[in-house]
């Protein structure tokens, strides 16, 4: 019942809010992140939901609150615990595609500020002179890169440590 109403923000294109929200609070960064943030609520809280949802029917819950585990304890015993992984590997991809998101709407004159340092400005302000001065270009690109691959590979690299966590918990519980 209660994500119904979230849902109704999923089918809104991030471009345009953004546009919006750039034009009516004139590029102020704090609004910007706001309303990218906004916009990936709603599919984070399906996904957590699912994920949650997973966990709390599954044999494992229903085991521990057979032997009279409070809901507290289930809920961040064994749900949290396995939620965990799933929020960390999507954390991973929604950084990495919030930035690219507000990078293209600075690139496109939506977002931010024109004067802002954002890596979109400068592929913005630099891409006429792409032939002339090619690293201008390419190294707020190369950045812009290798920051999403690096938040990549840092969620990756949680993703076993939170499994290993999990399933030491889950062995602790039985």
């Amino acid at each position: 019942l209660l994500i119904r109403p979230v849902e109704l923000l999923l089918p809104l294109p991030s471009l345009l809010v953004i546009s919006v929200v750039g034009v009516g609070w004139r590029g102020h960064p704090v609004a910007v992140a706001l309303a990218v943030a906004a916009l990936n609520v709603p599919a984070v809280a399906r996904l957590l939901r699912a994920a949650a949802l997973d966990a709390a029917s599954g044999p494992v819950a229903e085991a521990m609150r057979l032997q009279g585990e409070s809901s507290a304890r289930v809920l961040f015993g064994h749900v949290g615990r396995a939620v965990l992984p799933v929020a960390a590997a999507d954390a991973g991809t929604r950084v990495g595609g919030a930035v690219f998101t507000v990078a293209a709407a600075n690139f496109l004159g939506l977002g931010l500020d024109p004067t802002s340092p954002d890596w979109g400005v400068m592929i913005a302000a630099s891409r006429e002179a792409l032939f002339v001065q090619p690293w201008a270009v390419l190294a707020p690109t190369l950045m812009l890169v290798m920051f999403t691959v690096g938040v990549n590979l840092l969620a990756d690299g949680l993703l076993p440590r939170a499994g290993r966590t999990g399933g030491k918990a889950m062995a602790w519980n039985r």
